[in-house]
């Protein structure tokens, strides 16, 4: 991409892909990365501003997310999130 600089980034997921920033474009998430071979990110929370529990695919978050509205008893937040675009929430399971 014309114009933008690739830095290299260590995350804590398990991404084994090339992944960099690029700082052309305003991110609305932190961890709004691109990822060379990675489309989307799902993430399960229980409130907006815990720390959110990535998940590979939307099946896996929504299996996750019905294990843990089980185990816990409360309503969980399933997130998309979009390298260029950010976060969504996508779906409540209560």
């Amino acid at each position: 991409m014309p114009g933008s600089i690739r830095i290299g980034v260590a995350t804590d997921t398990n991404i084994f892909a090339p992944c960099w920033i690029i700082t052309t474009t305003r991110a609305t998430s932190p961890r709004a990365i691109g990822c060379e071979g990675e489309a989307m990110i799902y993430e399960l929370r229980d409130h907006p501003d815990d720390l959110p529990i990535r998940c590979a695919t939307l099946a896996e978050a929504r299996k996750r997310g019905r294990q843990r509205r089980e185990r816990f008893g409360i309503e969980i937040l399933i997130y998309e999130i979009d390298p260029f675009e950010g976060e969504k929430l996508l779906e409540v399971v209560s």
